[in-house]
């Protein structure tokens, strides 16, 4: 999903698997949902029979630290 969501403009810094990545992916989630619909409507539309949530990157510690060090999750 990051490199979908890089590829429509979204800023996703870090190498792939680091929590700067994730942070990035969750951001997008988070504040950007429509554009986050639209990725996976292009999996859909390329002909995946199956897609799943983006969610995983939205743990509690990182939406701690997209609201600095407010937990978002409960």
């Amino acid at each position: 999903m990051g490199h979908q969501l890089r590829s429509m403009g979204v800023e996703i810094k870090g190498v792939p698997g680091t929590l700067q990545r994730f942070l990035g992916v969750a951001v997008a989630v988070k504040t950007q949902p429509q554009l986050v619909r639209e990725a996976h409507q292009a999996f859909v539309d390329a002909g995946a029979k199956v897609i799943i949530t983006n969610n995983y990157a939205c743990t509690p510690s990182i939406l701690a630290q997209l609201n600095d060090g407010k937990n978002d999750a409960q």
